[in-house]
């Protein structure tokens, strides 16, 4: 299964703390979508961002996309450090995502 780890800046302008808008997502080819394979997916996710909570992640299949139709994804949209995040391609501000969920 290939997992793809994409971080979407959301805003330019940082927050007090130095915390920016963010939304995560991790796609999955092959995952059947199931439960337990979401749940896999978040804690995946909170490697990375340990703030993601299970009542702030979203979870689904992707239903229109040239690469990744059928594929299970994840998304999470919080404040984070801007920064490195090994593992993740990182889009600016503005970037159009081009798969429908």
């Amino acid at each position: 299964m290939a997992t793809e780890k994409y971080l979407y800046w959301l805003d330019s302008e940082s927050w007090k703390d130095g915390s920016v808008m963010a939304e995560a997502h991790i796609i999955v080819s092959g995952n059947q979508g199931t439960v337990s394979g979401f749940l896999e997916l978040a804690e995946e996710l909170r490697e990375s961002f340990p703030q993601a909570d299970n009542a702030g992640i979203l979870c689904g299949n992707i239903v229109k996309s040239c690469r990744f139709s059928g594929s299970a994804i994840v998304i999470w949209k919080g404040r984070v450090a801007r920064g490195e995040y090994p593992g993740w391609s990182q889009f600016p501000v503005g970037t159009k995502i081009d798969y429908l969920f």
